[in-house]
């Protein structure tokens, strides 16, 4: 689900260990900012930047601090590494003209041009009729092409066949169903798997069920007949972002609340890992079992099961894969769908991976600022295709009610070729 960094995480992420200096440096500079120390201010944002540098707010930041404080170079500088990652100039425009005329500004204001141009190499996979989906998640059979959609607002599962049928795999709350995040398919058992949580009115589902807010389930379901073969449910209240398969197990997201994993032969539901200080989103494994983790802050994470911890993948100078929904691996890269990113359009990334998938070594924009998008939020690797959901609409509410129908569209589905 689209995680709105940066001033939502600093909200609500646990503030501990290493991410606490970050995080409180980035809450000092806008006090100082907005008590008229920019000095004090700069010097607060520049060590947040150091602890989450794929944040193009946080340069944003550093570069008003420094305008404010009369540091003119410093101020170009924190402008073009936010460039770099992918901003537009809207949200740094006063700081920009606040810089004297020079070819290096001329130059800046031609890189935030080209942030802003559409690129598109996209078709349309499916049109999903029912305009109130907010549909979240989404995977492909393998076996014959049919898509599986899942439903934030109507509580269900659709099924996509290849020709553009649509219909109900599992009917709106059925064996309890809340609001759907994540899917994935195992191809080998034939089964489809489904995280649900009912997350209130953010979006709100139809229909509400005030006494279940915060409870959240896994659901495994045959594939060939939509029958439930089981549910497990986490005895806390939180909410799972998504799913992937690694090792033998299932390994869950959830935001805040760490890293979880079911064994599908033992029926057990556990915390896999705690994850202080990270706000999960996306999660991916390779064939090799490794897995990754997206992050909305730090970016993409290499998470060792075994010994229950996650690394940052460092990624070249001026790339940033913070901000990521849905993760992918595809032939020794990464795949994401960035929604999160504050200042940036959302886009369709791709990450080269080194060999030993330790690090990031060129990242790639395949598509940003789509005409059909609007939260671009998950989707699924088809063979050397990504499908994904183009217009989640999961904004589209206002005070816990969805708009009317006039005021929505139909849910589009974009395909991507991944092939060199």
């Amino acid at each position: 689900m689209k995680t709105r960094t940066l001033a939502l995480a600093l909200l609500v992420a646990p503030v501990v260990h290493a991410q606490e200096s970050g995080l409180d440096a980035y809450r000092r500079g806008e006090q100082a900012l907005k008590e008229g120390r920019p000095a004090e201010a700069l010097a607060a944002y520049r060590r947040a930047v150091a602890a989450y540098p794929q944040i193009a707010s946080a340069w944003g930041a550093v570069a008003k601090a420094a305008v404010a404080a009369g540091e003119r170079a410093a101020a170009l500088e924190a402008l073009e590494r936010a460039a770099a990652i992918g901003a537009l100039v809207e949200p740094h425009a006063a700081t920009l003209s606040a810089l004297p005329a020079s070819p290096a500004r001329e130059a800046l204001a031609g890189r935030f041009a080209e942030n802003a141009r559409p690129l598109s190499r996209s078709r349309v996979f499916a049109v999903l009729p029912e305009r109130d989906l907010i549909a979240e998640s989404l995977d492909v059979d393998p076996r014959d092409g049919s898509a599986y959609a899942g439903s934030l607002h109507l509580r269900k599962i659709l099924r996509v066949e290849p020709g553009g049928a649509v219909s109900d795999f599992v009917a709106p709350g059925r064996d309890g169903l809340w609001s759907v995040l994540g899917i994935k398919i195992d191809p080998v058992r034939r089964e489809l798997w489904a995280n649900s949580c009912n997350i209130g009115n953010d979006p709100p589902m139809k229909p509400a069920e005030p006494a279940t807010v915060g409870q959240a389930a896994v659901y495994r379901f045959a594939l060939d007949d939509g029958r439930l073969i089981r549910r497990y449910a986490p005895e806390a209240k939180l909410c799972f972002n998504d799913l992937a398969f690694a090792g033998g197990r299932v390994y869950l997201t959830s935001g805040a609340e760490g890293v979880w994993a079911i064994d599908p032969e033992a029926h057990t539901l556990t915390r896999a890992m705690e994850t202080p200080g990270l706000l999960l989103n996306g999660i991916a494994a390779d064939a090799q079992g490794r897995v990754f983790l997206a992050d909305a802050l730090q970016g993409v994470l290499r998470f060792d099961p075994a010994a229950r911890t996650a690394t940052p993948l460092p990624v070249p100078a001026g790339a940033s894969l913070a901000g990521i929904d849905g993760l992918y691996v595809h032939r020794g890269a990464l795949v994401g769908i960035q929604n999160g990113l504050r200042g940036v359009p959302p886009r369709v990334l791709r990450a080269m991976l080194a060999p030993a998938a330790d690090a990031v070594i060129a990242v790639e924009v395949l598509e940003r600022r789509h005409p059909l998008h609007d939260v671009p939020t998950c989707g699924a690797i088809a063979g050397d295709r990504l499908v994904y959901v183009a217009n989640s609409q999961l904004d589209a509410f206002t005070d816990g009610v969805i708009w009317p129908a006039e005021r929505l569209h139909r849910t589009y589905l974009l395909e991507i070729d991944l092939t060199p």
